[in-house]
């Protein structure tokens, strides 16, 4: 990239990524004791645990309707592959993270 791409396009080039790497995927709900009621676990895969997934995040019934937990959970485990998707794009065509849209986004995600 040259001086002439758009600075969010040459900051996603210059970053490494610091999240737990993708795919995420979304586990059967169980009930949690702690927080007294039922959980939709985000897992991360983890060769190296006993039971090869890592805890990435929870959803929980907290203010929202319960039928928004499993979709919620469903997005948050797809977000590894839209950020490396997004990434792409604008390598491909830096002219992208001109919109602001996706500068916005890819600057909250990074």
């Amino acid at each position: 990239m040259d001086k002439t791409t758009p600075a969010v396009a040459r900051q996603v080039e210059q970053r490494v990524m610091q999240h737990t790497p993708g795919p995420w995927f979304v586990d059967k709900p169980f009930y949690h004791t702690g927080e007294r009621q039922q959980v939709t676990p985000i897992y991360a895969r983890d060769p190296k645990r006993l039971d090869g997934r890592w805890l990435v995040a929870w959803c929980h019934r907290n203010a929202m309707p319960e039928k928004e937990i499993k979709p919620n959970a469903r997005l948050i485990a797809a977000t590894p592959e839209l950020l490396e998707a997004l990434q792409y794009a604008v390598a491909q065509a830096p002219e992208l993270a001109t919109v602001p849209g996706i500068a916005a986004a890819m600057t909250k995600a990074l």
